[in-house]
This record gives C-alpha cells, sequence and structure tokens, in this order.
C-alpha cells in the first residue's frame, strides 16, 4: 500500500493537529517524567499538522500544482509562513481550551 501525504487533506491535517495540541497540553505534568515528553512530542507534531493544513492552499495560490513544483526560495517563504500560522493557531486552541477549562 503506497500511502501520500497529498492523500491527506487540509481538513484533516487541521483535525489532527488540534487533537494533538489538546492531548498534548492535557498529558503535560509538572513532573518532566514520561507524560510530559509524550505532551511534548504531540504538541510538537500538532503545531506540525496545524501548520500543514494550509500548505495545499497557499502553494496553490503561488500557481504551483504541488510542494515540488516551488523553488527553493519559494519553499522557504512558504514555510516561514506556515510555521507562523501554526504557532496562530496553536495559541488559538490553547485559549480555547483554557476558556473551556474555566467554564468547568
Amino acid at each position: 500500500m503506497d500511502v501520500n501525504v497529498e492523500d491527506v487533506s487540509p481538513a484533516q491535517r487541521l483535525g489532527i493537529g488540534i487533537a494533538l495540541v489538546v492531548v498534548g497540553s492535557v498529558l503535560g505534568q509538572p513532573n518532566l517524567g514520561l507524560e510530559t515528553r509524550i505532551s511534548a512530542f504531540a504538541t510538537l507534531f500538532g503545531i506540525g499538522f496545524l501548520g500543514a493544513a494550509f500548505e495545499p492552499p497557499l502553494t496553490n495560490a503561488l500557481g504551483a500544482r504541488g510542494w515540488a513544483d516551488l523553488s527553493s526560495v519559494k519553499q522557504t517563504g512558504v514555510l516561514f509562513v506556515l510555521a507562523i500560522v501554526a504557532i496562530v493557531l496553536w495559541l488559538a486552541v490553547s485559549l480555547a481550551q483554557g476558556a473551556v477549562w474555566a467554564l468547568f
């Protein structure tokens, strides 16, 4: 079975990213044990998926059919923009999660 990253839709990437960020923050413990390490990896992968959710639309906006069609300079610019988007989304998910926890 051949799996291609383009088979995963932007909506699925966004959902995976949000789930990983939420699970990562729930697992986080102040004792720096195994759960904290799992939390850190889940959060990092979640942030990566949040940014990856916006890669196809941004690539298409630059007139390319896929990632490989972009020049190295454009790929670097896209990665920078995706990193900013991912960090903003991570903050939004974290704030929303904090607001939900405050209600209970």
